[in-house]
């Protein structure tokens, strides 16, 4: 099976001559998702997929801050779950803001790399998110933060079987006969 690699964002001048446009052909697939891995420069593809992942994530993350602070300000919860929820969501909502934007800023770029701040930043965002909203049900009742926790770790458990099927089914032919 021949895999045909054109970038988005236009053929480079040294591809094209005499007006015609060369293309790089590879024998195989393109490279999977387990196989993507920095260059020299500690650079990845930027994946537009990834990016409306991310940016989905994030600012839904950021709806679900705003209204849980809303909520709790407007209760006027002053026990000690409200209280972590509060500080937890006030966390996250900026940082969750700005990893938005810093993410639709790779959206037009073909390079990114992954600095360890940018990383540190998503997880304390996200994970500020989470625990906010883990803290505000249990305000409301226990059980509900426990019963999100299993929930939570079945949709995980879901996504990577899931995904794992994704790659056995879009394997190419040849591969599969020799694994069967």
């Amino acid at each position: 099976m021949l895999a045909l690699h054109v970038s988005p964002y236009g053929p480079p001048s040294r591809f094209v001559r005499d007006g015609h446009i060369l293309v790089d052909v590879k024998e195989g697939p393109p490279p999977s998702l387990d196989e993507l891995t920095a260059d020299e420069r500690g650079r990845y593809v930027v994946h537009s997929e990834w990016v409306n992942q991310a940016t989905l994530v994030n600012v839904g993350l950021i709806v679900l801050c705003i209204y849980l602070v809303a909520t709790l300000v407007g209760a006027g919860a002053n026990d000690v779950p409200s209280r972590i929820a509060l500080v937890a969501l006030v966390i996250a909502m900026p940082l969750l803001a700005v990893l938005s934007m810093l993410t639709e800023l790779q959206r037009g770029r073909r390079y990114a790399s992954a600095p360890w701040y940018f990383v540190m930043a998503g997880a304390v965002g996200q994970g500020s998110a989470v625990i906010g909203f883990g803290a505000a049900l249990w305000h409301v009742w226990f059980v509900a933060t426990i019963v999100v926790v299993v929930s939570g770790l079945a949709g995980l458990f879901l996504y990577q079987a899931y995904s794992r099927r994704l790659e056995k089914d879009n394997l190419p032919e040849r591969s599969r006969r020799r694994k069967a």
